[in-house]
């Protein structure tokens, strides 16, 4: 869908930038009563109230020639074609089709050189999306900017129909998409964008082992929301293959010293991680590989499997309590206990340690990594880091990216972290899909939403609302004062404390 703003610039008077308010993908048309030749610049970023022409990495910005035409027409500003920076790369999807041609992501419009005014209409492409499908706000003022910063950069991001990784190279990746069809799952209930990303890796899978294994994660978790059996049937032979066998070792490992081994992203957020050939971090992936193949397909062998897989990593990579990086490596760091945890190769006893080293490393992961820190948070039932995390008001939080002057998520969570990096990057906004399933505790655990897991975990939160969409409705839950209500839609259940809740309104207390 196409939603349409027009501003009036006139030269002289008040601001020299036009401020359509929130950034998005876009294409634009100008039309003024003179016949003098514009200078349109169009882009993100701003410094010292002017558009920002030298942002630096993929932050965007043009500055582009509108010829004069006849007075009083609109004429269509010619956006470049878009070019990934990678010649070997991924070829970055076209425009929607919708747009006519190319788009853009921006934000502010600047024009120099008219004799009186002109009118700018911003095009913004954005996938069919319901804005009331899903809410939530709280008494604490922070996590509801950053619950709504993250969830426009899940409308915003999908304008392609397809889950991309930004503006940078514009072509979907697993990693993304993880983060991304959770996200977009907790905002809106459809599931079409999941499917055809999906569909997509079968003919175009891309390079890190963890991607590859991540895939039928995405195929489980696209089951549980959309119901869609059909479909994970037909890809069940190509999932398995995304399991690597070829390549696994006696114990069940897989690995390719310094050859496709992602653990985090840039490098430099890996907490020091030292990559061997036998590697902690994807392994423990590979666990929770199996159980999504177990869980799709009800097949033994992937249980077994698994065990095998759980038993052999902690034989070999767990030491005095710390999951070491690789096994030609003594060294621990924040991502080792995260992942062995969030993909359940720890044990219940570990807990308390576990959440104590985890805390005393920080966010010391990037923001994709900050997905899987907030999970294993939430498994650990530390409500309070959770709220704190997302709350946070540094330069590697959500709110920084705010106060950077960001209205999608980044690719990092700063510039400096990776100056090359894009501002629209829906694998930033881990806080769109940890809110709902883990503040709010609301996780599917059948095909189609037919039950779910209801726990929430409100921590210091005294009064939240929250509405997750589904295929048979919305669930809503309220939280005041150590008291709440959640409404479970007819052809669903919600599983709380050990028992199920039928359709209706019931009364829950922690």
């Amino acid at each position: 869908m196409i939603e349409t703003k027009e501003l009036l610039f006139v030269p002289g008077k008040g601001d020299q930038v036009l401020d359509f308010t929130l950034d998005a993908f876009s294409f634009f048309e100008l039309s003024w009563e003179g016949r003098e030749t514009l200078e349109v610049v169009i882009g993100e970023c701003l410094k010292k109230g002017v558009i920002d022409r030298a942002p630096g990495g993929f932050r965007y910005v043009r500055c582009l020639t509108l010829p004069q035409g006849t007075p009083g027409t609109w004429q269509r500003l010619g956006i470049p074609k878009h070019q990934s920076p990678y010649v070997d790369g991924y070829p970055s999807l076209h425009a929607p089709e919708e747009a006519g041609g190319e788009v853009a992501p921006v934000r502010y419009v600047e024009i120099n050189g008219a004799a009186g005014p002109v009118r700018v209409r911003r095009h913004a492409v954005f996938p069919s999306w319901n804005e009331t499908a899903s809410h939530f706000e709280s008494d604490n003022a922070a996590l509801n900017r950053v619950w709504a910063f993250c969830k426009y950069s899940m409308k915003a991001t999908a304008a392609f129909g397809l889950f991309i990784d930004g503006e940078r190279e514009r072509v979907p990746y697993e990693g993304d998409a993880y983060i991304n069809q959770l996200g977009y799952f907790c905002c809106d209930a459809d599931y079409s964008i999941a499917r055809n990303t999906i569909s997509y890796f079968r003919e175009n899978p891309t390079w890190p082992v963890e991607w590859t294994l991540l895939t039928p994660l995405l195929a489980r978790d696209y089951l549980y929301y959309s119901g869609d059996r059909e479909s994970v049937d037909n890809w069940l032979e190509w999932l398995d293959s995304c399991l690597l066998s070829k390549e696994e070792d006696a114990d069940g490992f897989v690995g390719r010293l310094n050859n496709g081994e992602i653990v985090d992203w840039p490098p430099a957020e890996r907490d020091g991680y030292e990559l061997g050939y036998r590697n902690a971090v994807p392994n423990c992936y590979r666990y929770g590989t199996f159980m999504a193949l177990y869980e799709l397909s009800g097949k033994e062998s992937y249980l077994e499997r698994a065990q095998l897989l759980r038993r052999n990593l902690r034989r070999k990579f767990l030491r005095d309590g710390f999951w070491r990086d690789s096994l030609e490596s003594d060294h621990y760091s924040l991502h080792g206990a995260v992942f062995a945890r969030r993909f359940g190769v720890t044990e219940p006893e570990e807990d308390k340690a576990l959440n104590d080293y985890i805390l005393s490393r920080g966010m010391a992961c990037s923001v994709y990594g900050s997905q899987f820190l907030l999970e294993a948070l939430g498994m650990l039932r530390n409500a309070h880091a959770m709220l704190d995390y997302m709350t946070a008001g540094h330069d590697r939080s959500w709110i920084g990216m705010l106060a950077a002057g960001a209205t999608m998520s980044m690719e990092a969570w700063n510039n400096e972290a990776k100056p090359n990096q894009d501002w629209n990057h829906a694998w930033g906004a881990a806080p769109a899909n940890i809110i709902p399933r883990w503040i709010a505790g609301v996780r599917p655990c059948e095909a189609g939403f037919a039950r779910f897991v209801f726990d929430p975990q409100p921590g210091y939160l005294e009064k939240f609302i929250c509405r997750h969409p589904t295929l048979h409705g919305p669930v809503e839950i309220e939280w005041d004062n150590g008291r709440g209500v959640i409404t479970v839609p007819e052809g669903t259940a919600a599983v709380f404390k050990g028992k199920n809740l039928p359709s209706g309104r019931h009364d829950w207390q922690l």
